[in-house]
């Protein structure tokens, strides 16, 4: 596995490049991430801690970004398809959700 902090080289291929640059966005409403090392160039996947302290694993190919493991196994999102990072944590994490509208009322009062 790769610890990936920000600013740190990244892996070589599009996917890994694309989740990096995907979960570093969105760091305000995530814990932190690790990149798994990849064991195709198709697709890539991370392990994010979520502001819940639950540990759910990404992965992100041409289809777009999947829920791949969740301690909530039974979860009705498990292999589902997002076609944005921001849908994908919203539907696993309330908290995400939470500094994500705050993040946004934050920026949009800077602007008033």
């Amino acid at each position: 596995m790769s610890v990936v902090s920000p600013g740190s080289p990244s892996l070589y291929n599009f996917d890994s490049d694309e989740l990096e640059r995907a979960l570093e966005e969105q760091s305000f409403g995530i814990s932190e991430f690790e990149l798994e090392d990849s064991t195709s160039s198709l697709e890539s996947s991370a392990l994010v801690t979520l502001l819940e302290g639950e540990v759910v694993a990404i992965s992100l190919s041409s289809r777009g970004y999947q829920l791949i493991r969740n301690p909530r196994s039974s979860s009705p999102r498990m292999g589902k398809i997002y076609e944005a990072i921001e849908s994908l944590l919203q539907s696993v994490s309330p908290l995400y959700e939470r500094k994500r509208r705050e993040n946004l009322f934050a920026q949009l009062e800077r602007w008033s």
